[in-house]
């Protein structure tokens, strides 16, 4: 994050124009209007920013770069280079007072504090400043500054990025793929299912082959007559009524020739996944 901006604003003091900032600035831009005004569900993700995950590491590669290699000796770079050091310690200001708290889950801010990112932070600004105006060069420094910047982000990641775990929905809906596998498949001649965690544990490309190959359905409101007499209705909380579907859970429990069945429900209590059989044409 540090490199990033070091680089963003030495462009803006430079008036440099390229494809890299160009693209961050404007999809950067374009997801905080989203969020400020609650549409397209943009609430900063990870995923949202997926693609300009490219444009911001190199970004931050030439900001690593440019923070890292000795720049000319000349009175105006000599300015330049204190601009530098207060741009590098403004990183570190808006690290210390938005980003210094531990995370829930890996996306929200918690209101309990965590300083090891301010103090890599403070790192990068010490290194620079003992480089560029205390004269610290020579081939055994560079080193020092390469394998601080490595160390500290390796272990940070290390001691905060812990091994990636199902979240409740994930295996909520592991559950019923697994009890689906076990106990319904050879069974039923045809299920409505729309999650696509559901097809990922089942391992299954929807992308390449037809759902009929593994007696699946669409789930659309429209559809619903096409579904056979014992067949099943997999209605999610999560995706069975928007996006690539359309069916309310008022429509199926409302309508008699679908009979409740069972249902799977997530730990936090967030998600549920409602299984239908149909009863009657």
């Amino acid at each position: 994050f540090v490199f990033l901006l070091y680089q963003l604003f030495s462009d803006a003091r430079m008036k440099r124009l390229t494809v890299l900032n160009i693209s961050f600035f404007l999809i950067f831009s374009a997801h905080v209007y989203f969020y400020w005004k609650g549409n397209v569900a943009s609430i900063g993700f990870l995923r949202h920013f997926v693609g300009i995950a490219p444009v911001m590491a190199l970004l931050a590669m030439e900001g690593f770069n440019r923070w890292f290699h000795d720049a000319p000796s000349s009175e105006s770079e000599k300015k330049n280079n204190i601009l530098d050091t207060a741009i590098l310690a403004l990183g570190s200001a808006v690290i210390l007072f938005f980003y210094s708290f531990e995370l829930v889950g890996d996306y929200f801010l918690s209101d309990e504090k965590e300083y090891l990112k301010f103090v890599i932070g403070l790192v990068i600004v010490l290194l620079f400043a003992l480089n560029k105006h205390l004269h610290f060069t020579g081939r055994t420094w560079k080193l020092i500054m390469l394998y601080s910047v490595v160390i500290a982000a390796s272990g940070y990641a290390l001691i905060k990025q812990k091994p990636l775990k199902l979240a409740p929905e994930h295996q909520t809906v592991k559950n019923f793929q697994m009890y689906y596998e076990s106990q319904l498949k050879d069974s039923v001649s045809a299920m409505m299912v729309v999650h696509p965690w559901f097809f990922f544990f089942d391992d299954f490309n929807y992308y390449r082959d037809s759902l009929h190959t593994r007696k699946y359905m669409d789930m659309r409101l429209e559809k619903l007559p096409e579904l056979p007499v014992g067949g099943l209705i997999a209605w999610d909380s999560h995706y069975s009524w928007r996006l690539s579907s359309n069916v309310a859970l008022d429509s199926i429990r409302s309508d008699k020739r679908y009979q409740f069945s069972q249902q799977f429900v997530s730990n936090d209590r967030k998600f549920a996944i409602y299984l239908f059989r149909k009863v009657a044409e």
